[in-house]
């Protein structure tokens, strides 16, 4: 897993962000789990990173398959995110830049910014949640940062 750990590379992640921390899978990995049926021009599934020319254009000409609100949801609501455990951490030298990774599909969250402390008691229950492996409860807010955590 050559990309698997967070980088502030130029170039390393999909992204390209140096403000958020990046992960990618092994090449052909991710399609092969996710079980996404995503098939090259072929009919076999795909390993590349870059799709053909025909592939984006009828790609760009097709219709959505899912309605508005279908999915999605709700998913920016305020939510309790109940018995995960923080698998990650990263933080880098900029004034209120930390995150932290949950499992259970959550993935990486940034803890708040609204204060200097409030960031850095976060920023430590989450260190102690990380080390000793515990069962976490964690507050996202509707911007998708984690502002309240019980760390059990």
């Amino acid at each position: 897993m050559t990309n698997s750990s967070p980088s502030m590379m130029p170039g390393a992640g999909s992204s390209g962000n140096s403000d958020s921390p990046t992960q990618e899978p092994p090449i052909g990995l991710a399609a092969a789990k996710s079980g996404c049926g995503c098939q090259d021009a072929h009919g076999s599934a795909s390993a590349s990173l870059s799709p053909s020319a025909e592939a984006l254009e009828s790609a760009s000409m097709a219709a959505p398959s899912l309605l508005p609100g279908a999915v999605g949801a709700g998913a920016a609501a305020a939510a309790w995110r109940n018995n995960v455990r923080i698998t990650a951490l990263w933080s880098i030298n900029q004034d209120r830049n930390c995150w932290a990774h949950f499992d259970n599909s959550i993935g990486w969250r940034k803890l708040s910014t609204k204060s200097e402390s409030g960031l850095v008691s976060l920023n430590m229950l989450s260190a102690n949640a990380y080390q000793m492996n515990a069962i976490t409860s964690a507050y996202e807010e509707n911007d998708g940062t984690i502002s309240q955590m019980y760390v059990w």
